[in-house]
């Protein structure tokens, strides 16, 4: 796991989600993917869209729990935006290791997590 160190109960986490498809389209997201030879069905399962994650904490950045946000130049950390029982007091702020994924697509993620909770704000 790219958060906890874990290896066993992994799980591959996509950052633009599978559902969002249109979205990652109409955005030209594909120029940030590694392989450049994906066919249409497998753009969103590049490895520059993925992050190795434990199951429980896979499931939380999935659920809008957790982010992980630019804390310097090139550091990202994980940041909760809900709490929850134990992840939260554990990881938050925890530096992210070794990301392979693309940049873009960690912030495309992040954008993702953070706009549904803005709509009365903007």
């Amino acid at each position: 796991c790219q958060i906890t160190a874990f290896q066993t109960g992994t799980e591959v986490a996509h950052l633009v989600p599978e559902h969002e498809k249109p979205w990652f389209l109409s955005n030209s997201m594909e120029q940030y993917n590694i392989d450049t030879t994906l066919d249409s069905d497998n753009l969103l399962r590049d490895l520059s869209n993925a992050l190795l994650l434990r199951s429980d904490i896979h499931t939380a950045f999935d659920d809008r729990k957790l982010v992980v946000f630019p804390k310097q130049a090139a550091d990202f950390v994980v940041h909760m935006l809900e709490p929850t029982p134990d992840i939260g007091q554990i990881y938050h702020n925890t530096l992210l290791r070794k990301p392979r994924c693309s940049i873009e697509f960690l912030f495309a993620r992040f954008a993702w997590a953070i706009f549904p909770s803005l709509s009365g704000f903007l």
